[in-house]
């Protein structure tokens, strides 16, 4: 969709990638809470054992439909889209941007942030192995010599350490760019203006095009 000022809103993101963020997100983020209670307030331990029993399958349903849709996506979700060749230049301005607080200049890609594109993936494999210590835990709570429910726990802190620096990252991005990356995960679209400077191809092969190229083939 084009606006009369040229900008361009594209679809970036699909209904069910979209589906496997919230739930993943959003029952990973009462998972901590209730696991925090848990060890922070045994009074309620009962109570919040419970709540964390129900919440686990459904975060587990969540990444286990993110899982699938790494093989069977054809766009954004792909496996394919979140190892792209690297592209330093834009890594190395992404890292600038960040380490500047956002004073630097904000670069632009098409769907996944050249910096975080290769580490969903070590993420996505966090929080299987989270999912599976969580199970595997109650019936065997020592594993190959490793105390389960430990491991549990400090994957446990590293996630909430990169859901946050997840959480500021987006809102930097939406403070200083133009492609409303907060709605975007929201309805699936993002914002583009069509030659503003770019040259570079997209971050992500899926689909293989440059910005600049957006809305070009539309005049033709």
């Amino acid at each position: 969709m084009a606006s009369a000022t040229g900008i361009q809103r594209i679809l970036i993101w699909s209904k069910w990638q979209r589906v496997a963020h919230w739930v993943i997100a959003l029952s990973g983020l009462a998972l901590f809470a209730s696991g925090w209670l848990i060890d922070k307030a045994p009074i309620i331990a009962d109570a919040t054992i419970d709540i964390h029993l129900l919440l686990a399958p459904v975060f587990t349903l969540g990444l286990l439909l993110r899982i699938l849709l790494l093989f069977t996506d054809k766009g954004n979700a792909s496996l394919k889209a979140l190892t792209p060749d690297p592209q330093w230049q834009k890594i190395g301005e992404m890292l600038r941007f960040y380490l500047s607080f956002g004073r630097m200049p904000l670069p632009r890609w098409y769907a996944h942030n050249p910096l975080w594109a290769p580490i969903y993936i070590f993420i996505i494999a966090l929080l299987l192995l989270q999912a599976v210590s969580g199970f595997v835990q109650g019936n065997m709570p020592i594993l190959a010599g490793i105390y389960l429910p430990s491991l549990h726990g400090i994957l446990a802190d590293i996630l909430f350490t990169i859901m946050l620096l997840h959480i500021l990252a987006v809102v930097l991005h939406d403070l200083k760019g133009n492609s409303a990356e907060i709605s975007a995960m929201i309805n699936g679209h993002k914002f583009f203006v069509p030659g503003e400077g770019e040259s570079s191809p997209a971050i992500d092969p899926v689909p293989n095009i440059s910005i600049s190229e957006i809305g070009r083939e539309k005049k033709k």
